[in-house]
């Protein structure tokens, strides 16, 4: 009995431990591997010793699901994730804003706009509660999710940010407002404005990868104004500043304009290398496009189009359980606001019921004051009037 325990007391001091590695992690005190952090994961959630730590594992959990292109599975986490934390005794803007941040990025990149616009609304005041960089970075967010729904709202924002951003000196974040801007001049085919703002972003930009985006839309506006040549010269330019599987985009966007441009050798070429990085890439129609030009480059191949088929269902169906979901809350939070609304509605009723009845009671009582005060009076003016008539006849004895 003594050895299992010990055993007990040795497996639960493991765990403790292990359940410690992980708020040292969170609060950066030690550094994990991957392995390691899977592991801490598990067991915070399965010891269950604080709300706010295992919040945080299902964090961690949520962003691992979502790079393995488990999106509706990532959301779902996400959600637990923000149960706990509202559960626990402690108030983590970060964790809080981060939660939010991430499921707004996702189903904006599922076309679940207005959601998405929710979630980035109700973590604003977090971010900027943990940290004025912060604040500023989802504000940002916020106007690149409302571009395609509301553009002139969106500009607002991003001015917003420019000028909040150039006082706290986030030259990196002022060159992404101008870049988006930009885009949103070539949804409305101003091409001559778009390049205009990306000028001013090159003026704001630090890192190379700033610029390799300010490169590749450059590169986009020229496709726009179908100027090929000019295209391909700022996504060769906008590779030189991409590594690793950032070129993704810009190898697949080479090959089709040398498909565009009938150069066949070179178009296989980028797309072969694309191809290479997919994987790592986030499952979007934009992404998936790669099969559509690879179909195109290998007409005899039929396995292309056969990809390009399938994850577009596989997106189609995530997007439909994530809208489903959404639903579902949706209605969820429309039930308890009317259940609040007729608990509401039950505790008026019932105050006018006791107004309604005090109110009565309150004209019973004048009423029967009113009564008394005449029928006391009326007694008074007899009394009154005997009193003079005994004082007449007295004096008249007299």
């Amino acid at each position: 009995m003594k050895k299992y325990l010990f055993a007990f007391w040795v497996v639960s001091l493991i765990s403790a431990q292990g359940t410690d590695k992980l708020k040292h992690y969170y609060s950066g005190k030690i550094n994990l591997d991957e392995e390691e952090i899977l592991k801490e994961i598990d067991q915070t959630i399965s010891l269950h010793t604080s709300d706010h730590l295992v919040a945080y594992a299902y964090y961690l959990k949520a962003i691992r699901e979502n790079q393995e292109d488990l999106s509706f599975q990532a959301y779902e986490t996400y959600d637990l994730s923000f149960k706990y934390l509202q559960e626990s005794d402690s108030l983590d803007s970060y964790l809080y804003f981060a939660i939010l941040l991430n499921q707004g990025v996702l189903l904006k990149n599922y076309g679940l706009v207005q959601f998405a616009v929710e979630k980035h609304e109700q973590a604003l005041s977090h971010a900027y509660a943990y940290s004025e960089s912060r604040g500023i970075k989802l504000k940002y967010n916020l106007g690149w999710v409302l571009e395609k729904l509301d553009r002139e709202r969106s500009l607002e924002v991003f001015m917003e940010v420019i000028e909040e951003a150039e006082k706290a000196g986030l030259m990196e974040r002022v060159a992404k407002c101008y870049l988006e801007i930009s885009k949103m001049f070539n949804y409305s085919s101003e091409h001559v404005g778009a390049i205009e703002q990306m000028e001013k972003a090159l003026q704001y930009a630090q890192s190379d990868y700033t610029l390799a985006r300010i490169y590749h839309n450059l590169s986009h506006t020229h496709y726009l104004m179908r100027q090929y040549d000019e295209q391909k010269k700022w996504l060769k330019e906008s590779l030189t500043k991409r590594h690793g599987t950032d070129r993704f985009i810009s190898l697949m966007d080479l090959g089709e304009s040398y498909m565009i441009s009938n150069n066949r050798k070179l178009a296989v070429e980028s797309l072969r290398e694309a191809i290479l990085y997919y994987e790592d890439q986030s499952l979007h129609p934009d992404n998936i496009k790669l099969f559509k030009w690879l179909s195109m480059a290998y007409p005899d191949s039929i396995s292309y189009i056969k990809k390009q088929v399938d994850e577009l269902e596989k997106y189609i169906v995530i997007q439909e359980k994530l809208e489903a979901r959404l639903k579902q809350q949706a209605m969820f939070q429309l039930y308890l606001r009317l259940e609040e609304q007729k608990k509401h509605e039950k505790k008026v009723s019932l105050y006018q019921a006791i107004a309604l009845t005090g109110g009565l009671a309150a004209l019973i009582i004048l009423l029967t004051w009113r009564i008394w005060w005449y029928r006391l009076r009326k007694r008074l003016g007899k009394k009154i009037l005997s009193m003079v008539n005994h004082w007449v006849e007295e004096d008249n004895d007299g």
